[in-house]
Order: structure tokens, then C-alpha cells, then sequence
């Protein structure tokens, strides 16, 4: 996300391994996308994590270490597991 943030999205799209060529594979929804226009437009500083099940609880372990995770201002917890 900070790359795609800093206006520099075709990095991702040059290490997308969905491409022609590679099975179930498509480059639809990537391509004449001007990257330049994501630039400073998405706040990851401020970051909602959401998660399902196991995913839920990794979000819940993300709250209990704000030192580690200090972009993370609040979680969502689905179905939490454990």
C-alpha cells in the first residue's frame, strides 16, 4: 500500500504474477490505470485492520502490541477463533 501510496503502482503491477501466460490468470483491472492519480490518497497511518476466524485473531494480537503496529488505530473482528 505504500508504494501504490507514493504514486508508484506499476512496481506492483511489474511483480504481478497474474499475467497472460500463467494459468487462471488475467491482467484485467491493471492495465491504463494512472498510478501518478493514487498518490497521497490513501492514510496508512490511521489503518483499520479487519479479519475473519484466525484472521480476526491475528488483528485482536495486532491491538495488543501498539508499539509494533502503530499504524493500526482500530480492529474489526469477525467470528474470532481461539
Amino acid at each position: 500500500m505504500n508504494i501504490i501510496n507514493a504514486g508508484r503502482g506499476e512496481e506492483i503491477v511489474a511483480r504481478n504474477m497474474r499475467q497472460k501466460g500463467y494459468k487462471a490468470s488475467s491482467t484485467h483491472g491493471l492495465e491504463g490505470i494512472d498510478w501518478s492519480s493514487w498518490k497521497d490518497r490513501v492514510d496508512t497511518e490511521y489503518v483499520v485492520a479487519a479479519g475473519h476466524s484466525f484472521g480476526a485473531a491475528t488483528v485482536v494480537d495486532m491491538l495488543r502490541h501498539p508499539e509494533r503496529f502503530k499504524w493500526v488505530a482500530q480492529g474489526i473482528i469477525y467470528d474470532i477463533w481461539g
